[in-house]
């Protein structure tokens, strides 16, 4: 099954899950901005504020510096 679905979407079922979290979290970041960073990860199925930030990495290439998430959220 797991290879079917990397046939049809092209990554892991597990890293297509780390993807919509990492997008879902995005979207509310950029909505709401990063006042209360760590809650808002927490709600979102990140263990902590570091699991987000290696996500983060993962998926952007860069890391979160505070001056990167200001630019990104408009804080």
């Amino acid at each position: 099954m797991e290879r079917l679905f990397i046939s049809y979407v092209g990554v892991t079922p597990k890293k297509f899950c780390k993807i919509v979290r990492f997008y879902d979290t995005h979207k509310i970041l950029s909505k709401e901005g990063i006042e209360n960073l760590s809650q808002k990860v927490l709600e979102n199925g990140y263990f902590d504020q570091a699991h987000f930030n290696r996500d983060f990495k993962k998926l952007t290439g860069v890391n979160p510096s505070s001056k990167l998430m200001s630019i990104l959220y408009n804080t």
